[in-house]
């Protein structure tokens, strides 16, 4: 069997109504954002985004508990900081591996299943 492939040259028509037109893709990409600070609180506002932190230090990330239903972004531990995550107010954290970072380059994604008023469930793997 032959696998065949077609080569699209023209995306135009193919994205999504409200995004950019085919010529601009910036709009389609993640905002990357550093973060040098040993404390931060994801928030709404961090909806999509890739969040670097840098810090040399132990670093705190408080998941803010009127995080919206589908709300993602990526955090990477790019300085020796290791990143802790706690859920804040009402909210509940749920991690397979634990709420820390592994170290160093780490990446971990932080997802909302649900929300019952201010009581974001977050999960977060790769921590």
């Amino acid at each position: 069997m032959v696998a065949r492939f077609a080569v699209i040259d023209d995306i135009t028509g193919m994205i999504p109504p409200g995004q950019a037109g085919a010529s601009d893709y910036s709009t389609l990409l993640p905002v990357i954002a550093t973060d040098a600070t040993t404390s931060r609180t994801i928030t709404s506002a961090d909806q999509g985004k890739v969040i670097v932190f840098t810090s040399g230090s132990a670093i705190a990330v408080t998941l803010d508990a009127a995080l919206p239903i589908k709300f993602s972004c990526v955090c990477i531990q790019q300085g020796a900081g290791q990143i802790t995550f706690a859920a804040g107010g009402s909210g509940t954290l749920q991690s397979y591996g634990g709420t820390k970072t592994a170290g160093q380059h780490a990446t971990a994604t932080v997802f909302v299943i649900s929300n019952a008023g201010s009581a974001a469930v977050c999960n977060v793997s790769g921590a």
